[in-house]
């Protein structure tokens, strides 16, 4: 089980943002390796984990502190109590679909705002250097050639 967690911790929500990238448009000219795959969700995977599990441990706060008694259901705080939460099928089931619903957020996020800000600052450093601007699209090739 604890391998089940793990794969689904630390690779399913990076991979889903990554995927969620690739059908908002912004797609590679070469396909990506293994590893490469690999390295860019481990990358998307911080912000998401941090967002879906605060938002777990802020929704058990207010629980406890809004209702007349305490819920059952433990803060996360460290992997031990991740590992607990893992046999609870509601924890796993508000998990994937947090997962899901965050990565696609960020996902826009990235591919829309903060993939037309880093062409903007890629933009000023190519004018320092007298270089021609890129222009807004899909394939770096198109942007080279």
């Amino acid at each position: 089980m604890e391998d089940f967690l793990s794969l689904i911790v630390f690779t399913f929500p990076g991979l889903i943002a990554f995927f969620w990238i690739q059908l908002s448009g912004i797609t590679p000219t070469v396909k990506y390796q293994g590893i490469e795959i690999l390295a860019l969700s481990a990358v998307l995977w911080l912000p998401i984990n941090a967002i879906v599990l605060s938002g777990y441990n802020l929704i058990i706060w207010f629980a406890n502190h809004l209702a007349d008694q305490s819920i059952s259901k433990l803060y996360i705080y460290n992997f031990n109590t991740l590992s607990n939460l893992s046999s609870d099928f509601t924890f796993i089931t508000y998990y994937v679909i947090s997962s899901i619903v965050t990565g696609y957020f960020l996902s826009r996020l990235i591919s829309g705002k903060l993939y037309d800000f880093s062409l903007d600052k890629i933009n000023i450093i190519r004018k320092k250097q007298q270089s021609p601007s890129p222009k807004i699209c899909i394939s770096m090739g198109y942007n080279i050639f």
